[in-house]
């Protein structure tokens, strides 16, 4: 049997081992790195199990229809069963829509209220790579009077390369703010 002092001694070598290679590798640039070292495994690796780019893409063309308000290329991402989720909402708001004719009608009616508007986002590749996260900001002048200006983050879930599970947060004070209650 093992003296347990000195099976934690070594497990705590082992740890300090693991950060010392660990901030080797954050620091150390790929090109001074020897070719035959864990970081070139471990960046192999990585390459072999990097996910598509597709989600990334689809994220990217879903913030670029709703910036130019292209209800057209906005309906054309979607699958034709998707499920627009937003787990937090005012009450009194539907917290999902399911089926691209209902989710393109309810943007469809924002639109209408939209005058100049404008979205940053960053979109995140997840370990599957039919899945992509984005944060996102959006400043929109409403046609009514005033401005609508909010961020979150949504979560793109694809099905043969069109969203087919969208899952969105936000601040809902600020969406209050701008349209009242639901």
């Amino acid at each position: 049997m093992r003296n347990p002092a000195m099976l934690r001694r070594g497990l705590v070598g082992v740890a300090a081992a693991a950060a010392v290679l660990a901030a080797y590798l954050v620091i150390t640039p790929s090109s001074e790195v020897p070719p035959s070292s864990a970081a070139t495994q471990l960046a192999d690796q990585r390459a072999a199990t990097a996910p598509d780019d597709v989600a990334v893409d689809v994220v990217h063309a879903f913030y670029r229809s709703l910036q130019a308000k292209d209800i057209e290329a906005f309906a054309a991402l979607w699958t034709p069963d998707a499920v627009y989720r937003v787990p937090v909402t005012p009450e009194g708001a539907p917290g999902q829509t399911v089926g691209r004719d209902a989710i393109v009608s309810s943007l469809r009616e924002f639109f209408a209220l939209f005058g100049d508007t404008r979205f940053t986002w960053q979109p995140e590749p997840m370990s599957d790579p039919q899945r992509a996260m984005a944060t996102w900001t959006l400043d929109i002048q409403l046609r009514t009077g005033g401005t609508y200006q909010n961020r979150g983050v949504a979560i793109f879930q694809l099905k043969d390369g069109k969203i087919s599970d969208f899952t969105e947060y936000f601040d809902t004070a600020a969406f209050l703010n701008a349209f009242g209650r639901a």
